[in-house]
């Protein structure tokens, strides 16, 4: 009987290798859950890529005493997608810090979480977007915080503001243009209240369409820092 539970175990590490990969098998073996990878708050958010850091072996200057996240320290806007990529060929996790999970480590302001498994192949990769303003320290589970951790400061996008909406007046349906700045991050469109769907958007320029339902009165865009409001007020005719 012995000799078949043995057998049994190696059916059942064997199936969820074939599964989930070997990567997340050695978090399981480790202990350690795979976490899922942070998902956006809002779904207009949009993705801004360009921020990389590489997992390296040895120490850094302030990082860590086994690995290095490198660069040690980044700045990003709000938005912008964090890629990991691993040159160790051991696996890591890139997970925001709790004050139990990184004594000495200050707090991290923003609201968001995250933690998510790195393979061990080099080359790869894991990324989260940022969409909470905020300082984030972060660091790996397997090794832990002494061992090799992180800092991502994420930063606010200025405040939207109105120039202009085209055409001044229209009825239900009619697609209008607003100008402005810092639109990008637009999560809302109201017509005097009544909101509208956004069909496209830039950091100067929102197309929407007057919703049903729409009367007579200021437009506003509303995103993660704050709302502007029209000078003028849309006419629904």
């Amino acid at each position: 009987m012995a000799g078949t539970g043995r057998h049994s175990l190696k059916v059942v590490v064997v199936t969820i290798a074939t599964v989930i990969g070997l990567g997340a098998v050695g978090l399981l073996l480790a202990g350690l859950t795979p976490a899922t990878t942070a998902t956006l708050t809002s779904a207009r958010v949009p993705v801004v890529t360009g921020a990389s850091i590489t997992i390296k072996d040895g120490a850094c200057s302030g990082g860590g005493t086994e690995f290095c996240f490198s660069p040690e320290s980044v700045t990003i806007a709000v938005g912008t997608a964090v890629v990991w990529t691993n040159e160790t060929g051991i696996n890591h996790t890139t997970s925001s810090c709790t004050s139990s999970a990184c004594p000495g480590a200050p707090a991290n302001t923003g609201s968001q979480t995250f933690s998510n498994p790195v393979g061990a192949a080099k080359g790869s990769t894991e990324s989260v977007t940022f969409t909470s303003a905020g300082t984030y320290t972060y660091y790996c589970m397997i090794h832990g915080y002494n061992a090799m951790h992180g800092t991502i400061i994420v930063t606010g996008a200025a405040m939207p503001k109105i120039s202009k909406f085209t055409p001044k007046s229209g009825p239900v349906g009619t697609k209008v243009t607003i100008t402005g700045k810092n639109l990008a991050l637009a999560s809302a469109v109201t017509f005097n209240g009544t909101a509208a769907v956004i069909t496209s958007d830039t950091a100067t320029k929102i197309v929407v369409k007057v919703p049903a339902g729409a009367t007579t009165g200021k437009v506003e865009v509303v995103d993660p820092d704050g709302t502007a409001m029209s000078s003028a007020s849309f006419k629904v005719t």
